[in-house]
């Protein structure tokens, strides 16, 4: 048996997609089995034949809005991961009340974590461990869980990504013991045996036009001006497009970014309103500069970050990848999914398209975020 085993099913019948996952990953001496699943499946029926399938294993997942595979990009599918438990120790908790999670919350929660891990630890602590985070992606309460989360977690690196659902925004669940939640996060400590290196990247090139926000409800993340002009109507000027073109495909293509020192952070547009206001995907308030930016090459800048990883890290047991979806709506706009799915199957890439990328307490857009697992130690 190996220590990372990835399986697909793209069946649209839940009991047959876990039957053939379960072919591919059969119930072993797994600490954790991690999947990934279109919210078009009937969830109820998915969730019955996960514990039928595992009944011993821990199970954790979350619906999403695409599926990343060593096969390639997919949709209204199943991406599952397992690791085993020779060479990993896992300890997880959800969280269901995030309105009310506080600083006592997180380090409570992080103990207990910790606690877990400690006691069944593979390799140390504090260089071969790291926390995924798996929210509802309609939650809008990324930025501060994230926040309190990295606060009580020192030295280990903190990723993950928003559950989605194929761009419907209607309804986003985690999985955690046997049921999907709504308004819900999931954490997860992982010590593991492998050399690993977590990432983030992007692909994007600040211009020279910049955007003020000067009315918005960060609560909502929706911003009504820009530059004191409807959000939309100055948004589609400064893409070179009519606003009736305002749409996921060209969100993706016309991303906005902020400047924090000398990073970069996008800031993506996620729907527009009938009253010309926009949603965003992460947080957003009145006073923020928004600088127009674009995409480059995105197969080759990806190559590039796959192969440093590779050099300094070793060959690839596994690249878990928190992939934004406007990455993907502009694979598949330029056709360049064919090669995208050459690099997937190079460095053994699963994950999914997310509706947001968390990386060391930061909630992002367009990014490609996770972890690379190379040799062992």
């Amino acid at each position: 048996m190996n220590s990372i085993e990835t399986a697909f099913s793209s069946n649209p019948d839940p009991a047959a997609a876990i039957a053939e996952i379960n072919q591919q990953i059969p119930q072993n001496n797994w600490a954790l089995v991690l999947f990934f699943c279109s919210s078009e499946y009937p969830l109820e029926q998915l969730s019955n034949a996960l514990i039928q399938a595992y009944p011993t294993t821990q199970v954790i997942g979350c619906t999403s809005a695409g599926e990343l595979s060593p096969c390639g990009y997919q949709h209204h599918s199943i991406t599952a991961i397992a690791l085993s438990r020779d060479t990993f120790a896992v300890a997880s908790a959800l969280v269901t009340d995030l309105p009310n999670f506080s600083l006592a919350s997180s380090q409570q929660l992080i103990d207990q974590l910790l606690r877990q891990t400690n006691d069944h630890a593979v390799a140390p602590i504090d260089d071969h461990t790291f926390a995924i985070t798996l929210l509802d992606g309609l939650s809008i309460q990324e930025e501060q869980f994230l926040k309190l989360l990295n606060a009580n977690l020192g030295q280990i690196p903190l990723l993950g990504g928003s559950a989605g659902d194929d761009l419907h925004f209607d309804n986003t669940q985690v999985f955690y013991q046997g049921q999907f939640y709504q308004a819900s996060a999931l954490i997860l400590l992982i010590n593991t045996r492998h050399q690993m290196r977590c990432f983030s990247y992007h692909h994007l090139q600040s211009q020279a036009e910049k955007l003020i926000v000067t009315e918005a409800d960060a609560s909502q993340r929706r911003v009504y001006e820009l530059n004191a002009l409807p959000a939309a109507t100055e948004y589609a000027r400064v893409c070179g497009i009519n606003e009736d073109q305002l749409n996921n495909l060209n969100f993706a293509l016309h991303p906005m970014v902020i400047k924090v020192g000398s990073h970069s952070y996008a800031r993506s547009v996620q729907r527009v309103h009938q009253d010309q206001s926009l949603t965003f995907y992460s947080a957003i308030e009145s006073g923020v500069v928004l600088t127009k930016a674009s995409p480059q090459n995105i197969v080759e800048q990806t190559q590039t970050w796959l192969q440093d990883l590779e050099h300094d890290i070793g060959a690839p047991e596994l690249t878990l990848a928190f992939d934004c979806i406007f990455r993907y709506l502009e694979i598949d706009h330029l056709q360049l999914k064919p090669a995208m799915a050459k690099l997937l199957k190079q460095y053994k890439v699963a994950g999914f398209s997310t509706y947001g990328e968390q990386f060391l307490g930061s909630h992002l857009n367009h990014t490609l975020t996770g972890v690379y697992l190379g040799p062992l130690i």
